[in-house]
């Protein structure tokens, strides 16, 4: 819609009224001489209302371009808590890094609930995919990429009820409910929601700092979901990676 709408605007800023000249049926030396210059005014007259008429229209088209660009979705971008997101704009759909670190825990990046909700509340959901990727301590090293996704997404803002496709790996389909008070692996908690190289997470609850014997998400107490990365969960292999996370 955006495109076509674009494409005549284009069509009608290339396609402007032919302006007057004057200057090809009058002469500086013909004015200079004190000839009669009624013809010489009218018709600079009759350009100036030309112009001026190509000036409205050149400004209603700038006016919508203006406002076209203003309803062009934008991206979100958070990565490890730094936003950039142009503002009042609507969003097209969102980007989301946490950086694990060597030796680090279980950390966690809060998604912002609006956006969650601006793009996956609407009819049909969304979509998402999760990344895990390595980073090698040299330029060199090899680069390990994980991937999960895309798939289907959908978050109800009355209930917290969500529901997950198939195309993120196992289960094929999952289901919970956010802010559910429930722990991972309860009966009725679907906290985890996709994973990627085992390490990387999308929940709806955040990590507890005191959790034992392999287990790292607290109580979901809260509206809201989170990207994890978790170190321990890796056996062998690079301990310094990034999640990545988009919803479209």
């Amino acid at each position: 819609m955006h495109f076509l709408l674009i494409a005549g605007l284009m069509l009608c800023v290339a396609s402007p009224g032919q302006a007057r000249d004057c200057s090809r049926n009058f002469d500086d030396r013909g004015l200079s001489q004190g000839a009669n210059n009624n013809g010489m005014f009218r018709c600079l007259i009759a350009e100036i209302n030309d112009l001026k008429r190509e000036q409205r229209r050149m400004q209603k088209v700038i006016d919508e371009y203006e406002r076209v660009i203003g309803e062009m979705p934008v991206e979100y971008k958070n990565e490890d808590g730094e936003v950039t997101v142009e503002e009042d704009r609507p969003i097209g759909n969102a980007v989301f890094t946490l950086t694990a670190r060597p030796g680090s825990r279980a950390s966690a990046l809060p998604l912002d609930h609006e956006v969650v909700e601006g793009l996956c509340a609407e009819s049909g959901g969304c979509t998402v995919s999760l990344v895990f990727r390595a980073i090698g301590f040299r330029s060199t090293d090899p680069l390990e990429t994980i991937s999960a996704g895309p798939c289907l997404f959908d978050y109800n803002t009355e209930t917290g009820a969500w529901t997950r496709g198939e195309g993120c790996g196992e289960p094929l389909t999952a289901a919970g409910a956010d802010n559910d008070g429930a722990l991972m692996g309860d009966d009725g908690g679907g906290e985890v929601i996709v994973t990627a190289g085992e390490a990387c997470v999308l929940a709806d609850a955040s990590v507890d700092p005191s959790a034992t014997d392999g287990g790292y998400l607290g109580k979901d107490r809260e509206n809201g979901l989170f990207l994890l990365a978790v170190p321990s969960l890796i056996e062998t292999g690079p301990r310094r990676f990034r999640c990545d996370l988009e919803i479209e």
